[in-house]
């Protein structure tokens, strides 16, 4: 076997493309098109149309072997070759063609959008002009009797109950059906709206959220009032388009449902829907036996509308129609989120609560005013104060006209939030060291003579018999001018006096006239510990001393007024020094509102109301 010659060092490297044979071309071939497979007329065009090859020429393609004869049959009749025109003119008849093809698979489609919209039309005109779609397909529609003259209001009623006009529903219906009494009662409100926040969507939506398919809400049967009647025109009304009800449900304290119906009259203003008050499981008897009407009070967008029918009241969503709420219902409504829509987000600490305290202040100037009765018991109390000490005569020149210090010291089943009286009653001390040294501290800003006396004058006001002993036998208090409703030269007042501690549990089972003869006690004491409904020239409290653990304390603050409370000045907005540092945080040299029970420790220092 011949050996392969040796491996040699000269000789030259010679590329495998050095050996490859050479294709000779042709006029019609391009590229070495011809080494490629040859495409038929149709395979070529249908490539260019996928592939978007563009301009290239069908004839430059080869069909057939190289340096083939002319007199052959692959050649072109007449021996003509194909030119560029013949290529464009089959491109465009089968442009052509596809387009026709493409339209025709389109007509389906086409058809039954049309079918669509046609029967889309159809249900619009059924349900705003039934009268029209029923006169074009010749249905004859049905022919209601009018209502003769003498028929009654009742029977008239009757009729519109048992075929009311159906409302358009909401996108999603809030269905009340195993209920068969409303308004509902304040715990079954609180399960509904347990059963609403369980199943509501998830995610950290405004305040005010409305889901794009809309509110959830219960049916509404306007046609009940929107029609023309024969009843008397008092009946005659329509019912409120919107509404705010604060629901009184007796199982929280005087001051407490005041606190949170003060937020919830600030939300109708806000949305302007009209507001009401309902008091029909109200342990304390009627709204109007202590306060205005409402409705006189603040009448809403449409001051004669009629309240909703108690079975369209809805707790959750507070987007619904008529919405309720009452001290059940509102750690639903007045928690974080209400925190994150009404407070300031710019300011810190107890200012974020500024735009809070100012829609209380405004339903308190506006819309909870006490009635005539209790504004003459208040007004009493008032003059008996003024009696009492030596005032300035003269223009106040800008001095504060507070006169006395008011303290409340509440006892019964509130006991101390923070240590180290915690769980326990703040001891008695505690409120007369705070009542002597607000006096001293601010009886010189006030309106009061140098010739008056110069122990402090106080109101006193609490639900303990034995607390207020207490305080009267305290050394460092004895040679003050206490008042108080159980001091009061006025019989109609010292009959308002507390004859025992306060235990919510234990409310009900006092007689109905000891709860209303308490409740006008209660209202007498608020208004002269704060300075609440104070009119020109009546003694208002210097400062107020209590503890965070009470409602009354947390709306003395609502009394006093804002810049007193806390010892602001000019509003005490003012930037100072480096970024974020506001002159006067609060001020304890000029603050009015003293509580002796977080004495500052927690912040905010002040909350606007409590949820249960």
């Amino acid at each position: 076997m011949p050996q392969p010659p040796p491996l040699s060092a000269s000789r030259p490297y010679t590329s495998n493309y050095d050996y490859q044979p050479l294709t000779p071309r042709t006029p019609h071939s391009r590229a070495g098109r011809a080494e490629e497979q040859p495409l038929g007329d149709d395979e070529d065009y249908e490539l260019e149309v996928i592939h978007g090859l563009g301009d290239i020429d069908n004839a430059n393609y080869q069909s057939e072997p190289l340096l083939a004869s002319s007199a052959s049959a692959s050649f072109p009749p007449n021996h003509r070759m194909r030119t560029f025109e013949d290529s464009e003119r089959e491109r465009k008849y089968k442009k052509i063609e596809l387009s026709v093809a493409l339209v025709l698979s389109r007509l389906p489609l086409v058809a039954g959008a049309t079918v669509a919209l046609f029967l889309l039309f159809l249900v619009i005109l059924s349900m705003k002009r039934p009268e029209t779609l029923q006169r074009v397909i010749g249905v004859t529609p049905i022919q209601v009797p009018p209502v003769a003259e003498e028929s009654s209001a009742e029977a008239f009623t009757s009729m519109v109950i048992l075929h009311p006009a159906p409302e358009k529903p909401s996108a999603k219906v809030l269905s009340y059906e195993n209920y068969s009494s409303f308004p509902l009662s304040p715990n079954e409100y609180r399960e509904e709206c347990a059963k609403w926040f369980k199943n509501a969507m998830k995610g950290s939506p405004p305040y005010w959220y409305v889901p794009p398919e809309g509110p959830m809400d219960v049916l509404h049967h306007d046609e009940l009032y929107n029609q023309k009647t024969h009843l008397p025109e008092a009946e005659t009304k329509k019912v409120c388009r919107s509404t705010i009800t604060y629901l009184l449900d007796g199982q929280v304290g005087l001051a407490a449902d005041m606190a949170l119906m003060a937020q919830a009259a600030a939300l109708a203003r806000e949305r302007n829907r009209t507001f009401f008050v309902n008091d029909e499981s109200w342990n304390r008897g009627k709204w109007t036996n202590y306060f205005q009407d409402v409705r006189h009070r603040q009448p809403g967008p449409e001051p004669d509308c009629l309240p909703p029918p108690p079975e369209e009241l809805v707790a959750c969503p507070r987007s619904a129609r008529h919405w309720v709420i009452s001290s059940r219902t509102a750690v639903f409504h007045f928690g974080s989120k209400f925190d994150d829509e009404y407070e300031d987000p710019y300011a810190r600490n107890v200012r974020r609560k500024r735009p809070v305290f100012d829609n209380a202040a405004q339903s308190f100037a506006q819309t909870i005013r006490p009635n005539a009765e209790i504004a003459a018991l208040i007004r009493s109390a008032r003059k008996e104060i003024m009696e009492g000490v030596t005032t300035q005569t003269d223009d106040s020149g800008g001095r504060d006209l507070g006169v006395y210090v008011g303290v409340h010291i509440r006892r019964g089943d509130r006991k101390a939030e923070t240590w180290p009286h915690r769980g326990k009653y703040v001891p008695i001390e505690n409120f007369v060291a705070a009542a002597n040294e607000s006096w001293a501290r601010l009886r010189a800003e006030s309106i009061l003579s140098p010739s008056s006396q110069k122990s402090s004058v106080v109101w006193l006001a609490s639900d303990s018999p034995t607390a207020q002993d207490e305080f009267l036998d305290a050394e460092m208090i004895q040679s003050s001018s206490v008042f108080s409703l159980a001091r009061s030269k006025s019989d109609e007042l010292r009959a308002l006096s507390s004859q025992r501690e306060y235990v919510q549990s234990e409310f009900d089972d006092y007689p109905l006239e000891e709860r209303i003869q308490a409740t006008k006690g209660a209202l007498v004491d608020f208004a002269l510990l704060s300075g609440a409904w104070v009119w020109d020239n009546e003694a208002r409290p210097m400062a107020s001393v209590c503890t965070i653990s009470s409602n009354y304390c947390k709306l003395a603050v609502v009394g006093l007024g804002w810049d007193r409370a806390f010892g602001f000045t000019s509003g005490g907005e003012e930037e100072v020094g480096h970024a974020g540092e506001y002159q006067n945080e609060i001020d304890d040299e000029r603050k009015r509102w003293i509580d002796v029970d977080s004495r500052g420790t927690i912040e905010p220092a002040w909350r606007a109301f409590e949820l249960f």
